[in-house]
């Protein structure tokens, strides 16, 4: 059993892993990196392709820190395969943005708190 168990998490970890490498997601990548937004009035005057592509980032890393928090996917495999750090820093933005546009506090919770969770040296060893 434990070893089936093993192998889902591992089938499901190349599944995301091939997602987050599709054409579609890496072209959102790069427009998240590429646009160096420092605040939510410049997420704002992105073209409405550029600003749908940190949605699609941010809804990846989400599900990511939901997956983690959950228990189906280490952390440390997280941090050895998604630049966690670097999304944060580029999306924050964009999320307190969210957040305070919308007074939804709950926005990307999962995310940010991976984040944290890799920032502090929560990981746990493989």
């Amino acid at each position: 059993m434990k070893q089936n168990n093993e192998l889902a998490n591992i089938d499901m970890i190349m599944r995301l892993y091939e997602f987050a490498n599709t054409a579609e997601v890496q072209a959102a990548w790069l427009t998240v990196l590429n646009s160096k937004i420092s605040s939510f009035e410049d997420f704002l005057k992105l073209p409405k392709p550029e600003q749908v592509a940190f949605y699609q980032i941010g809804a990846l890393f989400e599900s990511v820190g939901v997956l983690v928090e959950r228990g189906i996917v280490k952390d440390d495999i997280i941090e050895d395969m998604f630049a966690t750090q670097l999304a944060w820093q580029s999306l924050k933005p964009f999320v307190s943005g969210i957040r305070e546009k919308y007074g939804d506090e709950e926005s990307y919770p999962a995310f940010e708190r991976l984040h944290e969770r890799l920032t502090n040296g929560q990981v746990r060893p493989g």
